[in-house]
């Protein structure tokens, strides 16, 4: 019996070592997963904003750092024809099929979602502070 209930222990911590929290940020997906190696992380943001004027549902506006832009537009870029996932408490909150390179290091995120998208806001206002 106490091999059986070490051996449950040691494969319980096996798997929960095994799991790991994906930072808020844009990823490159593969199909329907993930790719795991963020884009760009909030770190990478240097300023956020609040739209709720022309819209129906509220939109986060990202500026990202210089280093970030120029790394999101060649990430956008090799992504043609694919989706980029933001990621937050790692859940895909929007998956955005990838039209052409994305210039300028300005990124919105929206989800008719609005507490959630409030909740994304302040999350990462108090991350910029």
């Amino acid at each position: 019996m106490k091999l059986h209930i070490l051996i449950i222990t040691i494969l319980l911590s096996a798997c929960s070592s095994s799991l790991h929290h994906l930072p808020v940020g844009l990823y490159k997906m593969s199909g329907e997963s993930i790719i795991p190696t963020p884009v760009v992380t909030s770190d990478d943001f240097s300023h956020i904003s609040l739209d709720t004027l022309f819209t129906d549902y509220p939109v986060i506006g990202i500026t990202l750092t210089p280093e970030a832009t120029t790394r999101f537009a060649e990430a956008t870029e090799a992504a043609i024809g694919q989706q980029m996932a933001f990621v937050y408490n790692d859940s895909v909150i929007m998956a955005p099929r990838i039209n052409s390179r994305i210039e300028g290091g300005r990124v919105q995120i929206h989800t008719p979602d609005t507490p959630l998208l409030y909740e994304i806001y302040r999350h990462l206002s108090d991350q910029l502070k």
